[in-house]
Parts: C-alpha cells; sequence; structure tokens
C-alpha cells in the first residue's frame, strides 16, 4: 500500500501530466520542486486543521466547563434557598399492599391485644425548608446554629426532618394504622400544616388521603387516641 507521500508525488506527477508539464516544458528538478512544493503546502494545511480543531476541543472543554459551573452554582442555590427539601426518588413498585390487614382480625379481639404498626413524623414525607419556630425543637436548631438566618440552615435540617418516604396512602396501604400528625399554623400561607421543625404538606391534604383510602377499602375502622 502506498504511504501518504508517495500517493501525493503519484498525485502531482498525474496533476503535471494532464496540464501539459513534461512535455519539454519542464525539467525532472522543475517537477522535483513542484513536488516539495505541494508537500509542503498539504503540511502546512495538516498543521492549520489540527490547529483549529484543537481550538474547537479547547473552546469546548472551556463551554463545558462554563456550564458545569453555572450547573454547580444552580445546584448550589437550590441546596441552600430551594423552597422545598430534596430527597432521593422513592420506589414503590415493590409496597406489600396490606390495606385490609385488620378485616382479618377476630370481631372480638382487644386492642389491648393488638400490636399497631405506626410511623413518626407521620407528615414528614415531604418537606418545604419553612421553619416552624413554634416546634419545640426549633429552640436546638437555633442554639446550634450560631444565629445563622433559617433559609440558610433549614436545607441541612431536611436531613433530620425527613423521616418518613411514603405519604400517608402509601403508608395505609403498607398496613400503618397508627398516625402521628402534628399540625400547627403557619402565618405564612395562612393553612394549618403539618411541621418537624419544618412546616409540610397541609392539613388539608392529609386528610383527604385518609379519607381516600378509607373510602377505597370500604370496611370498618377504629379511630383512637
Amino acid at each position: 500500500m502506498a504511504t501518504g507521500t508517495q500517493a501525493l508525488r503519484a498525485a502531482a506527477a498525474s496533476l503535471l501530466l494532464a496540464t501539459g508539464f513534461g512535455h519539454g516544458s519542464a525539467g525532472p528538478d522543475s517537477i522535483h520542486a513542484l513536488i516539495q512544493d505541494a508537500e509542503e503546502q498539504s503540511r502546512h494545511r495538516l498543521l492549520d486543521e489540527k490547529s483549529q480543531t484543537a481550538g474547537l476541543e479547547v473552546s469546548a472543554a472551556a463551554d463545558g466547563s462554563e456550564e458545569d459551573g453555572e450547573s454547580l452554582v444552580d445546584s448550589i442555590n437550590d441546596f441552600i434557598f430551594g423552597d422545598d427539601c430534596d430527597r432521593s426518588p422513592k420506589d414503590v413498585l415493590g409496597l406489600v399492599d396490606l390495606s385490609s390487614w385488620m378485616s382479618t382480625l377476630d370481631a372480638n379481639t382487644s386492642l389491648a391485644d393488638l400490636t399497631i404498626p405506626g410511623t413518626h413524623h407521620s407528615g414528614a414525607y415531604a418537606l418545604s425548608t419553612t421553619v416552624n419556630p413554634n416546634d419545640p425543637e426549633y429552640a436546638i436548631l437555633e442554639e446550634a446554629s450560631y444565629g445563622l438566618p433559617d433559609k440558610v440552615v433549614s436545607p441541612w435540617v431536611c436531613r433530620f426532618s425527613l423521616t418518613q418516604s411514603l405519604s400517608l396512602s402509601e403508608q395505609l396501604r403498607a398496613g400503618i394504622r397508627y398516625l402521628d400528625l402534628r399540625i400547627d399554623f403557619d402565618s405564612e400561607t395562612e393553612t394549618f400544616r403539618t411541621f418537624h421543625i419544618l412546616f409540610g404538606p397541609n392539613a388539608e391534604v392529609l386528610f383527604g388521603q385518609i379519607a381516600g383510602f378509607l373510602k377505597k377499602i370500604q370496611q370498618k375502622s377504629y379511630w383512637w387516641k
């Protein structure tokens, strides 16, 4: 197989013959000079192409770095100043449906003989970054944060305050029958909301999930304090 230089020489020779060179108008030295000139031009062209390619790669890398930087800034802003706590997506495909487990109990079973499955801070499955200063645990937060603004501290509080991964309706479907709901008035939204240092869903949403579950299973249920 011919090398790149050999192919270039052959092409140059063919070009010279086609244009009338070699028919006495130019000697071997002239032909050799033309071929060398063609090779030199080819080398310069290849260098230029490599330089342009490298320039594009550098420019792309710079653009990527800029985009990465902007993405990082956005992530930090979302983390520090976002309105809601971030959490990993949940997978409920493997959730076992225990909606009707109480229907299998003997009607004469005493509540004292039952172990009732429940959840702690049941409504803290989705929280905002708005702090509830009425929460008794807020005093601990104030002391530990050394006077930093609530908006700065609250994203870190999310990690502690998010206690559940399932909504109330999903908890009930999983068999939970004791719900720990702590509700207070949020003056900012003028609604009653669940809370765990941070405010969560409003009471209407929570009770709507409970009512929807009871309507769906259509069986006798017991509620107690």
